[in-house]
């Protein structure tokens, strides 16, 4: 009898603590969960930063090749903040997302590869020969990463086929 009412009393007290336990957690600032500062939250401008300097970094960027990728990701910020805010899966975060018809699909997918070609277009002409074709590697290197095993296939347009997140991290 005195096990049993061990056992209950143990289980209501982990029902009523967790919530409690749960709750501090969510409280805590990002750095004083002991993650990756890489993974804090960034707004956009941090992220551009970011982004700008991971390239300088790994492509030698001069100043004015520097300003010119800045100013790229600018453009491309912009439309991406437009693209969410219309559009079939648009709309205020948290807000009811409509389903999109195949059509629908096919024509965002079909916008998002008319952007990545305008933004490779617009980085070719920035970037020396010698960097754009490290800039490309990476992310042929970054496709593969994210293809994984047993992931992908013939579908393309997808993630794996590189894009304009800044270079792929390297392990040297």
């Amino acid at each position: 009898m005195k096990k049993i009412l061990v056992v209950v009393v143990m289980a209501l007290a982990a029902f009523v603590l967790a919530p409690v336990q749960m709750s501090a957690q969510e409280e805590r600032p990002d750095s004083a969960r002991g993650g990756d500062p890489r993974m804090q939250r960034m707004d956009p401008q941090q992220m551009l930063e970011q982004r700008v300097k991971q390239m300088t970094e790994r492509y030698e960027l001069s100043e004015e090749q520097q300003v010119k990728i800045k100013a790229l990701f600018e453009e491309q910020q912009k439309q991406m903040q437009e693209r969410r805010q219309g559009g079939p899966q648009g709309g205020q975060p948290g807000g009811e997302r409509k389903e999109m018809t195949q059509e629908q699909r096919d024509s965002l997918q079909a916008a998002f590869k008319a952007e990545q070609e305008a933004f490779d277009a617009s980085l070719q002409e920035i970037l020396t020969e010698e960097q754009y074709a490290k800039y490309k590697e990476d992310q042929a290197k970054r496709g593969e990463r994210r293809q994984g095993p047993g992931q992908g296939g013939p579908q393309g347009g997808g993630p794996g086929e590189g894009g304009p997140q800044g270079p792929a991290p390297t392990e040297e």
